[in-house]
Formats: C-alpha cells, sequence, structure tokens
C-alpha cells in the first residue's frame, strides 16, 4: 500500500472512486489526525477540513497518539500563487502508507475555487489508504463536488483561527478584595500583544498593577504598592533553529524598591523546532547580554538610588507539546557582567491546558536562589506592615499561580511559534 504519490492521470479517476463511496458503509472510518497550518496565504483550516470530511465520509478525526494517518497540509507563497502541499503518513492495516502530493494555485482564481482544489488535493493524497467496501466510476468525465457550510455541521473540529492572520492578543484581568484580619485589596490588569512569521516575530506584554493592605490594629498607614510596565521583543529567524532576539523591559515596581528599571537585552537563541507543526517534544537553549538602569526608592546596600550595570543570562528548557496540553520546565542562570555576587539561579515549571484553541488554563510554578539583589534596600522599614507584605528581598523565592486566558486573532501562532516563548 506505500505510495510516493499519484501520477496526474490517475487524479480524476480516484476522486471519482472516492467521492462515489462517500454515502457507501466503508470497511471501516479511517481514525486520521489533520495537522493544517497557513501562515501568510489563503486558506481557512477550520473550512478545509470541514469540507474534506463532508466529502469523504469514511474518516474520522482523532488526535495523533490514536490515529492511524497523519495528514498535513502546508502552503508557501510562490510566483504569483501559492504551492500547497499534503503528505500522509500511517500504517493501515499493517501496510505502510506514504504519499506526497502537491498543487500550484494562481491568485487570480476565487477563493471559493481554491477550497476545491484544495479538497480535491486532500482526496488524491488520502485515497491509497481507505479501504472502501464497493467502487464507482466517473459520470461523462465530470466531477462533481458537494461542500457543506462549515459553520452549518459539527463534524470538522479543526481549530477556526487558522487564518492568514498572524496575530493574535491576549488580555489578563484578576481583582481580589478580602477583608479579615487586615483589609487587602489586590488589582491586576495586562495581556500580550503578538505578531509572527516564518522571519519575525514581534511582541509586548503589558502589566499593571496596585496592592493596598490595612490592618487597624496595627495602627500604622496601610501599605500601597504599584507596578506598571512592558516588556518587549523583536525576534529575527536565522534558520537552522537559531535566532537573535532584541528586548527591552521598562518598569516601575514600589514593591521592589523601584522607581524606574530600563533593561534591554541581546540574545541569541537555537531552539530544534522553531515552529511545531505536530504534537512533539522539542528543546533550546538561549544567550543574552545587555545592560540596565535602575533608580531605586531607597538606598541600596551600596549606599546608592541609582545603578547602571552589564548583566547576562543562560537558559535551557525542554518541553513536550500534545494535542491540548503544553508541559515546560526550564532553568536560567543571571548575573552582573562582571560580579557574580548578584547572581541569580531559578528554575520553572508550566503546564498549559487547552479547554479549547483559544480558552486556556495555567499553571505556573517556579523558584530561584537569589546570592544578592542590587535593589535591596540597606536598611529594613520600619513599617510593620511593609516589612510583612513588602517585597521579597530574602536569598529564596517560590511562586506558584493558576490563571485562565483568552485568545483573540490566531491563536494557533501561540500554540507553534516557539521562537523565545
Amino acid at each position: 500500500m506505500a505510495s510516493n504519490g499519484l501520477a496526474p492521470g490517475m487524479g480524476r479517476i480516484v476522486i471519482a472512486v472516492v467521492l462515489m463511496l462517500c454515502g457507501a458503509l466503508p470497511a471501516y472510518a479511517l481514525p486520521i489526525h489533520f495537522d493544517c497550518f497557513f501562515p501568510e496565504v489563503r486558506g481557512e483550516c477550520r473550512e478545509l477540513e470541514t469540507a474534506f470530511a463532508s466529502a469523504v465520509g469514511v474518516v474520522q478525526r482523532t488526535d495523533r497518539e490514536t490515529a492511524a494517518v497523519v495528514v498535513t497540509i502546508r502552503g508557501a507563497a510562490v510566483d504569483a500563487g501559492v504551492r500547497y502541499a499534503v503528505s500522509v503518513r500511517g500504517v493501515v492495516r499493517g501496510d505502510e502508507v506514504r504519499v506526497d502530493v502537491a498543487d500550484r494555485i494562481p491568485n487570480a482564481i476565487p477563493t471559493d475555487v481554491v477550497l476545491v482544489r484544495l479538497v480535491n488535493l486532500l482526496e488524491r493524497a488520502i485515497a491509497p489508504a481507505l479501504e472502501l467496501a464497493t467502487s464507482g466510476s466517473t459520470e461523462g468525465g465530470v466531477l462533481t463536488l458537494k461542500l457543506a457550510d462549515p459553520l452549518a455541521i459539527g463534524l470538522a473540529q479543526a481549530r477556526a483561527d487558522t487564518a492568514t492572520t498572524g496575530w493574535y492578543v491576549r488580555p489578563g484581568v484578576n481583582g481580589d478584595w478580602s477583608i479579615g484580619t487586615t483589609e487587602q485589596l489586590f488589582v491586576f490588569l495586562g495581556g500580550r500583544l503578538n505578531y509572527s512569521n516564518p522571519r519575525w516575530r514581534l511582541s509586548t506584554d503589558l502589566f499593571g498593577g496596585y496592592n493596598r493592605i490595612s490592618d487597624l490594629d496595627v495602627g500604622s498607614t496601610p501599605f500601597e504598592a504599584t507596578f506598571l510596565g512592558h516588556d518587549s521583543q523583536v525576534v529575527h529567524s536565522l534558520g537552522a533553529g537559531f535566532s537573535l532576539r532584541t528586548a527591552l523591559l521598562q518598569a516601575h515596581d514600589s514593591a521592589d524598591n523601584q522607581v524606574l528599571t530600563n533593561r534591554g537585552f541581546v540574545g541569541v537563541e537555537w531552539i530544534r523546532a522553531p515552529f511545531l507543526e505536530s504534537d512533539s517534544s522539542n528543546f533550546g537553549v538561549r544567550y543574552q547580554l545587555g545592560g540596565e538602569h535602575v533608580d531605586l526608592i531607597t538606598k541600596n546596600a551600596r549606599g546608592r538610588l541609582a545603578e547602571d550595570f552589564l548583566l547576562h543570562d543562560a537558559s535551557a528548557f525542554v518541553s513536550w507539546h500534545f494535542d491540548r496540553v503544553d508541559l515546560e520546565l526550564s532553568g536560567a542562570f543571571r548575573s552582573i557582567l562582571d560580579d557574580l555576587t548578584y547572581s541569580t539561579v531559578s528554575g520553572t515549571g508550566n503546564v498549559v491546558f487547552r479547554l479549547t484553541d483559544e480558552l486556556n488554563i495555567n499553571l505556573l510554578g517556579s523558584a530561584a536562589y537569589r546570592n544578592q539583589l542590587i535593589n535591596a534596600p540597606a536598611e529594613r522599614s520600619e513599617d510593620t506592615l511593609e516589612q510583612i507584605f513588602g517585597g521579597n528581598f530574602g536569598a529564596l523565592a517560590t511562586s506558584a499561580s493558576v490563571g485562565i486566558t483568552w485568545t483573540f486573532g490566531n491563536a494557533l501562532i501561540d500554540r507553534q511559534d516557539r521562537r523565545w516563548q
């Protein structure tokens, strides 16, 4: 059953056979995993899968682990058109299936005709993997495709956001007000704006918040803290898994004794799979070199209200990417370039559950050992509430969080683009 493709002259016959048998009972429903991604070219993956499943009623979409075959389709821009390539890989009834077909579609062709030709292409590719109860023939050499409205049926489960757009927005908001021994108010607003294409990634993370804690029994003024800033990056792919990154952090954080921090980095990353095309594992390493200027609220241990220094960091990570779950573990080392006294070793674990492509639950845990902190105040505050709830300047810092996020735009980009993630 193995095949390297179908001869052009056989295409119409094979397609006719498949179409004639859509209503026939198959020997079994072929479990397939549909892997579709169209960055910056025409094509809507959800619409294509729905049309394909409707035209060929003998396939059943499932996850990669239980699929008999994996159907992968990609599009790449060529002169005055797009080259769409389909590969089918798997084992059916003990026989290996290997099919590769392609079609070059001019830009002048209408979008609805593009859909028909892509369904055609998928049918040619999947035909060697099908085992059907009966066979059929064409009528008068005319091929007819009957496509269903993607929004009218629930058969297809492909991601609805795999359009040509390369951007997504993921806002976040959190509020907490509790009254007990103390009264605490915490408000957070933030989010990420991202644009990606195969050569570039531009993103910015925005964050801001307010924290107020009061305790009438203590007799001190309420403790208040504010933070605000952005962390932005521009990434350019060099090929072979390498990419360059420039990044800028500008932030205010009163709890950490920082009026304003400006930190810039230039770094290089190598990653095994910059774009994940399907379920797989991944790993990579990074190195960054940069500088920082920080204005402090109170003097640090060196008796200064401002610091300027060079710093660098190195990190490595490994991740596992599944149909609905991502897991990642990472470790990092950062220090002032000429003074290891101010250094940090940290580790992070992250789990993402995708309830839908847009709605995710994130579990994040981290631990860090800090030798010394350049922003730590020279003297401990005399305010009781600030001593309890102020910034953490100790050697050990741990954190754990649970968050729910919704992504607007192309949520698939956040899942597949792993460069400097």
